[in-house]
């Protein structure tokens, strides 16, 4: 879980301290782009059994229907839609992002690997976007 959390969610995303090299105008950019994203961005899909309000609503994804008591996920920045746990997943990479924070953008869900690929090229050597 641990591997998949660090593939998922590289640190130097998000932390300068993980990027020696850069130069403090690139650091100030780091902040500013890490603070747009957890603002603007930033969610946790939280696992629960269906609401009995939400019996026969569709998963988001895949649009089977949900039924009262089965498991699902909710995503409060999503709209309030609901999903089968094996649905809520980066759009991407299609890992999946049940209980763990998830990133949106124009609708779809991404691991933060992913999310922030769509803004930044990654280095392939470092690994730093």
């Amino acid at each position: 879980r641990a591997k998949a959390l660090l593939q998922q969610l590289p640190p130097q995303d998000c932390d300068e301290r993980y990027c020696p090299g850069l130069a403090e105008e690139e650091r100030k950019q780091l902040r500013a782009f890490s603070a747009r994203r957890r603002r603007e961005a930033l969610g946790q899909g939280l696992a629960c059994p269906v609401p009995a309000p939400c019996h026969g609503c569709p998963c988001r994804k895949c649009g089977r229907r949900l039924n009262q008591g089965d498991p699902g996920v909710s995503a409060s920045h999503l709209g309030g839609h609901l999903w089968h746990p094996s649905c809520f997943c980066c759009h991407f990479c299609h890992q999946p992002l049940v209980d763990l924070i998830y990133f949106q953008q124009d609708g779809r869900i991404y691991c933060g690997r992913h999310h922030a690929e769509l803004f930044r090229p990654r280095c392939a050597s470092c690994d730093q976007v």
